[in-house]
């Protein structure tokens, strides 16, 4: 039996709309490379006919696609399931909704089987991703400031601008092992737990400058929404305080360059939820903000004068005023920003 470099999970749930053409896009034209691929479509308990257009590509193409159908979990229950019958070397989450570059994911595989093949391995590969919309038609391209002639260190990708999105992430499996690693289930938002508790385990990463994934943006009931953000915020919470809790049980074992990317990305998260309960309302969210407050007074203590860093209002070209911030620190404050921006989204 021919051993996998990749296993692709895709979570999916009534996404017979999208399904066909997620599955129709992994589907490379280079045969050699095809079958290279371990392709896993999660059903999450769907009530239309998702099942049956993955089961579709599974009889079509039975050495690659696979098919688990399960009670509904959400999201998280997909990843840990998928996770655990992966097979592939290298792993990666494609949304049911989303799709690849049929012609840079060849290229992509073609990439990834020369570096699993190095003396060491990358743990992480890094690839560009781009919005699109219902027509399919590119609204936004996100690449990053990186080298792609050489190895990265985590430094490199802790200092960017802004930590790369689940789109970009593709790891090696084995940093997997031993991590007892298991998404929050029963709750959205949880895809921001893969970009957290595995990153504590890579060493060596690589970045391929060239768009992969197509994430579709839009979709009036897509969870990254406002209106869907707002109503689920706490299940962002949730997922929030996991990540708190696997920091202080275990950064003290982490190495140095994991710890600083998690700072970074506590830090970046904890200030995002502090805006979407300033967008829900200060009065509305009182406790919640204190209990927030209280949260990054007990266990992060150190990361508080880093919070809300990464949003900002700019005024002219030079100005920009860390608003976030500056509720994070003033609460006082707290009022005035909570509604000017509920006042701005009124406006459009």
């Amino acid at each position: 039996k021919m051993s996998k470099l990749l296993s692709i999970i895709i979570p999916s749930y009534n996404m017979e709309r999208y399904l066909r053409k997620c599955l129709s896009s992994i589907c490379v034209a280079d045969a050699r490379l095809f079958d290279l691929l371990d392709i896993i479509v999660v059903n999450d308990g769907s009530t239309d006919s998702t099942s049956a257009i993955a089961h579709e590509f599974e009889n079509r193409y039975p050495s690659v696609f696979r098919v688990i159908d399960k009670p509904n979990g959400h999201y998280g229950s997909c990843v840990n399931c998928g996770l655990a019958a992966s097979t592939g070397r290298y792993v990666k989450i494609l949304d049911a909704d989303d799709s690849f570059d049929t012609e840079n994911f060849a290229r992509f595989l073609t990439d990834l089987q020369a570096l699993s093949q190095n003396k060491q391995p990358a743990d992480l590969v890094l690839s560009d991703s781009v919005f699109v919309n219902e027509n399919d038609i590119v609204q936004e391209s996100f690449s990053y400031p990186l080298s792609s002639k050489k190895e990265l260190q985590v430094e490199e990708i802790t200092s960017l601008p802004t930590l790369p999105a689940m789109p970009a992430f593709t790891y090696r499996r084995a940093i997997f092992e031993g991590l007892n690693y298991h998404q929050s289930e029963g709750i959205a938002y949880t895809d921001t737990e893969w970009l957290f508790l595995p990153m504590t385990r890579v060493n060596r990463a690589h970045y391929l400058p060239y768009p992969v994934y197509r994430y579709l943006k839009g979709r009036a009931d897509q969870s990254t929404s406002l209106t869907a953000s707002i109503r689920q915020v706490e299940m962002m919470r949730q997922t929030f305080e996991s990540k708190v809790s696997e920091y202080n049980l275990n950064h003290a074992t982490w190495s140095p360059h994991a710890q600083r990317y998690a700072d970074r990305a506590l830090a970046a998260e904890s200030g995002g939820l502090y805006l979407l309960y300033l967008q829900c309302g200060c009065w509305r969210c009182r406790n919640e903000l204190s209990s927030l407050d209280h949260l990054i007074a007990s266990k992060l203590t150190n990361l508080k004068s880093r919070i809300g860093e990464e949003i900002y209002l700019s005024v002219g070209n030079r100005l920009r005023i860390l608003y976030v911030k500056l509720c994070v620190n003033h609460p006082i404050l707290r009022p005035f920003f909570s509604f000017a921006l509920r006042l701005k989204r009124l406006l459009g």
